[in-house]
């Protein structure tokens, strides 16, 4: 069974972006005021080239996928005979048994079965 855990909150990754844009907006501005037009605009290809390659850097340095496997447990199966002489394999429910019943799941529905192994009651 998976559990799904569902979240409103924005990751603080998602706030990272836009604060840099401002401090590169901020950096912008003092290296055209101080340097002219060619340091802003070395700034500006450098802050591209950074934009264009952080979704790679940030793939490349994510932690791998690790794939779960599922954990099967194994259920006890049985041999069912049906009145009209049919036989199915049947896996035991794993609930409390009382009286000597049994219920168990089919092909063809779950069934309950007294101590001797006959049909009481089946629901398809």
């Amino acid at each position: 069974m998976t559990v799904v855990t569902i979240s409103t909150r924005r990751p603080a990754r998602a706030l990272l972006l836009p604060a840099a844009l401002v401090v590169a907006l901020a950096l912008l501005g003092l290296v055209y005021a101080l340097g002219g037009p060619l340091p802003a605009l070395l700034l500006v290809l450098l802050l591209l080239a950074l934009l264009l390659l952080a979704p790679r850097l940030a793939r490349a340095t994510r932690a791998p996928r690790v794939r779960r496997t599922p954990i099967y447990t194994p259920c006890a199966q049985r041999v069912v005979a049906l009145d009209d002489g049919a036989a199915l394999r049947a896996i035991v429910a794993p609930v409390s048994q009382t009286d000597g019943q049994q219920l168990v799941l089919t092909a063809r529905g779950y069934l309950l079965l007294d101590a001797d192994g006959r049909v009481i009651y089946r629901l398809s």
